[in-house]
């Protein structure tokens, strides 16, 4: 399996210490994020991985060159001025995916059954061009934006959370890489309009995350990320 991580961004909620490494390397109990979010990914099946870089990411591709001490492949694609956003980084990337893959962010770090969802998908009907990984959050972590109906993601809000939705996008998903037609080239654009057009179309699946999810690209997420690395991770649970 195939998975996609887009870290190209500028970090810019975690200033000073972007200023000096991108986001997915800043340490945590004193290995880079992005060692963890491997290792996460390994341990679910995924072999082959695309990082999608723009800032200080020549600091990255340093830190993991092409992966094969890690049981990994690490390829690599650049953003560009012209494929700008979360939605261009991934267009840029075309080439180089497979058929399906996974997507995940670049400060994401989420417990899943990688081939339980990756079979979900398989599974789902013709017109679904993506799945999205929900996590039953009751407004608990962050501002829920999903509402799901049965095994699909009926409404999707990014930025305008709904007091009414139970649900939020745990930080993966599965693609398809025909859904990458409907992504302009060349313009800067998010994939936030896209989830949206997609749910509303009856086109994005919802797979369950049962475990809560970590995200280090604020201050708290940070902080909740070195607590659970400091209980013992995983091993702890």
């Amino acid at each position: 399996m195939q998975a996609v991580i887009l870290a190209g961004g500028l970090g810019t909620r975690m200033r000073p210490f972007t200023e000096k490494m991108p986001k997915c390397l800043l340490p945590i109990g004193g290995r880079p994020f992005i060692d963890y979010q491997l290792e996460l990914l390994k341990s679910g099946g995924v072999r082959e991985i695309v990082l999608c870089l723009g800032y200080l990411g020549e600091m990255v591709q340093s830190h993991l060159g092409d992966g094969a001490s890690r049981g990994l492949r690490i390829e690599y694609s650049w953003d560009s001025p012209e494929s700008g956003g979360t939605g261009g980084a991934l267009k840029h990337a075309e080439p180089l995916l497979d058929t399906t893959f996974f997507l995940t962010w670049g400060d994401s770090y989420v417990r899943v059954d990688h081939a339980a969802m990756f079979a979900a998908h398989r599974a789902s009907t013709a017109e679904v061009v993506a799945t999205m990984g929900v996590f039953c959050n009751q407004n608990a972590y962050d501002s829920s934006n999903v509402q799901i109906g049965g095994n699909k993601v009926v409404r999707y809000v990014k930025g305008a959370p709904n007091s009414q939705f139970t649900h939020i996008d745990a930080g993966i998903s599965v693609f398809e890489r025909s859904a990458l037609q409907e992504i302009p080239s060349r313009q800067n654009v998010a994939l936030d309009q896209f989830f949206s057009s997609w749910a509303a179309s009856g086109r994005l699946g919802a797979f369950s995350v049962p475990q809560r999810f970590y995200e280090t690209g604020s201050w708290a997420g940070l902080s909740d990320f070195e607590k659970f690395i400091a209980d013992g991770g995983d091993s702890a649970s």
